[in-house]
């Protein structure tokens, strides 16, 4: 699951601009699918923005605004920043189930 979540990341990467409803799913899906490794999480939903707080080292906060008035984007500065904390809980993610599973089941998680 991890490697479909880093290439839908990855394709989002490539993109020139970018929404709310980009990242959005993305960090849901890792908080769905891996709250196992993140049982002091908070999400808050204020108004147009969401922060999720992840409550792990090495993983920080990641603040998004949704699209609002005139802005039809999310401005570039923002849209980078989500993109390294995404990156950063996707790395988490990938060492910390990796240390879990022996090698023998990642190489079989890598062939499905």
């Amino acid at each position: 699951m991890i490697q479909r979540i880093r290439r839908q990341f990855e394709q989002i990467k490539g993109k020139k601009r970018h929404c709310f409803d980009d990242f959005d799913p993305l960090i849901r899906r890792c908080l769905k699918e891996y709250a196992h490794l993140f049982p002091q999480q908070r999400v808050n939903l204020i108004g147009s923005k969401a922060v999720y707080h992840f409550n792990v080292e090495g993983v920080n906060p990641i603040s998004l605004e949704k699209e609002h008035g005139s802005r039809e984007f999310v401005p570039r500065y923002f849209a980078k920043l989500a993109m390294i904390g995404i990156e950063d809980l996707l790395t988490f993610i990938e060492g910390t189930v990796g240390a879990e599973l022996g090698p023998e089941e990642i190489e079989d998680n890598e062939q499905q």
